[in-house]
């Protein structure tokens, strides 16, 4: 930093503390903030000379004037005194100032960043994210062992069997559908959805995971590219379960006039039930901000780190 003290400054000060020794003037320049282009506080050589042990030249008025004989170099001017001038100063100012010796090693460069960037941590925490997720997306399918006690309850009422009843067990074979909201409340998890995606995909395979977004609620419009192309929600034939990424209008806009309602989503869900598709919801809010309507039509998942595998478990399914 270059000094923005002049020589006059210097001056005035050492008379008005009556700094008459070089002492007392190397502390004024290093308030003052004068210091040569090494660094050190430049102080004219027959200042230097003088010494408190000096008596007669604290009382020679010259003494005084001493000062205004000083050459002062802002710190990174390209003029440099020769060495010898600044001898004797340098060497009382490393007298006042010691160095510095440090003990530890300095830390190593940052290396520049290079690539893409991190990608956000996932909503699921990694180590039940694959079970939670499997239990939302999975279909029960009668293709069990036979079921010996329905088999006796049957033949004891003489009732007719086309097949024997067998237990359900769970599948993935018929694949998924993902259905994705975009809707204002929806904005802080643009990129959290990804990750979901890529899990399942993992699970059930990537050609049977089907992925189309809406905005609000799935029949104002649906579909997998730009909004403009997007048509009201018709259900996928064969009864493949659904998961829905949405917040059923909890967040966004208080004041939205777009925000879904409840109706809204009871139609959804009529249509869904009406064809044999069972819904599952991710909802990234905590449970006590969940409607109670939505309860009895969909089975909910609290999407959170927190979120484990005994609270996803979903209801039996068809």
């Amino acid at each position: 930093m270059t000094s923005i003290v002049w020589l006059g400054d210097f001056v005035r000060a050492c008379m008005a503390v009556d700094a008459q020794n070089l002492s007392r003037q190397l502390q004024v320049a290093g308030l003052l903030n004068l210091q040569s282009s090494s660094g050190a506080v430049a102080v004219a050589p027959d200042a230097a000379a003088e010494t408190d042990d000096d008596p007669a030249a604290q009382e020679t008025p010259a003494a005084i004037e001493t000062p205004a004989k000083a050459t002062v170099t802002p710190t990174g001017s390209p003029r440099r005194r020769p060495d010898d001038t600044l001898s004797r100063a340098e060497q009382l100012q490393s007298d006042i100032t010691p160095e510095l010796h440090w003990n530890v090693d300095p830390l190593p460069k940052q290396r520049p960043r290079t690539g893409p960037p991190p990608r956000p941590a996932p909503l699921l925490a990694s180590r039940y994210a694959a079970t939670i997720l499997h239990l939302a997306v999975r279909q029960m399918v009668a293709e069990g062992d036979v079921d010996i006690a329905s088999t006796v309850r049957r033949m004891s009422e003489a009732r007719s069997m086309d097949a024997l009843p067998r237990h359900r067990r769970p599948t993935l074979r018929f694949g998924v559908e993902i259905l994705i909201d975009r809707g204002p409340g929806m904005q802080p998890y643009a990129r959290d959805h990804e990750a979901v995606v890529e899990v399942v995909r993992q699970l059930v395979g990537p050609g049977r995971v089907a992925v189309r977004y809406f905005e609000a609620v799935p029949t104002r419009g649906i579909g997998s590219g730009p909004a403009r192309t997007w048509r009201p929600y018709t259900p996928t034939p064969g009864g493949i379960p659904v998961l829905l990424i949405t917040d059923f209008g909890i967040g966004g806009f208080a004041m939205d006039q777009f925000r879904a309602q409840a109706a809204d989503w009871q139609r959804f869900f009529t249509v869904a039930h009406a064809a044999g598709i069972d819904c599952t919801a991710l909802v990234p809010y905590p449970l006590a901000r969940w409607p109670r309507w939505a309860r009895s039509h969909v089975h909910m998942v609290q999407w959170d780190r927190r979120s484990r595998p005994t609270a996803a478990a979903p209801p039996t399914r068809r």
